[in-house]
Order: C-alpha cells, then sequence, then structure tokens
C-alpha cells in the first residue's frame, strides 16, 4: 500500500542507448529521434552524450544483435587508444 506521504521520486527515470560511433549508426541521428520522434511517440529530452568505455562495466561481453550461436567471435568494437568506437546517449521523458 503507498502512503500519500510517500516522497516522490526526484528525478524521472533515464533511458540508456549505446551504439557504435560510425554509420549506419550514425545515421539514425539517436539525439533528433528522441527530440522528434513519429507522430504517437513519447518525446525525450537528452541529458549527456559520451564515449563508450566497456571496461567500466563489469563482466561486459558484446555480442552481434543475433546473439551468439557458437559462431567465431567477431571484432564488432574497435579499440583505439583505450577508446571502443562506440556513444552513450542518456535521455529522459520530457514532460
Amino acid at each position: 500500500m503507498i502512503e500519500e506521504d510517500t516522497p516522490k521520486a526526484s528525478r524521472k527515470g533515464v533511458v540508456l542507448i549505446t551504439l557504435r560511433d560510425s554509420p549506419p549508426y550514425t545515421l539514425w541521428n539517436v539525439p533528433k529521434l528522441a527530440k522528434k520522434p513519429a507522430s504517437g511517440h513519447p518525446r525525450y529530452i537528452q541529458i549527456r552524450s559520451y564515449a563508450f568505455h566497456p571496461a567500466q562495466y563489469l563482466g561486459y561481453v558484446h555480442r552481434r544483435t543475433a546473439g551468439h550461436r557458437g559462431e567465431k567471435e567477431l571484432l564488432v568494437l574497435k579499440e583505439k587508444e583505450g577508446v571502443v568506437d562506440a556513444r552513450t546517449w542518456e535521455f529522459e521523458l520530457a514532460s
């Protein structure tokens, strides 16, 4: 049972989207899609965007979208100077 005097959350939930920072993913223009979505879909506000560092996520292992089916692993995220070619965007639902 929720009591009426229970404080409300001070911040909305957030959505994190991480994609490779190269075509075709950059062509999706995620910030624009969030700000001006197709009719009938919610609008989001971008909080921040940053380079994705997989080492910060203990146990992180990249898998292709199709999933792992015992095939030979492919190098999907290329590392250059400690950074992979991926980007994360953080959004919250617009009021």
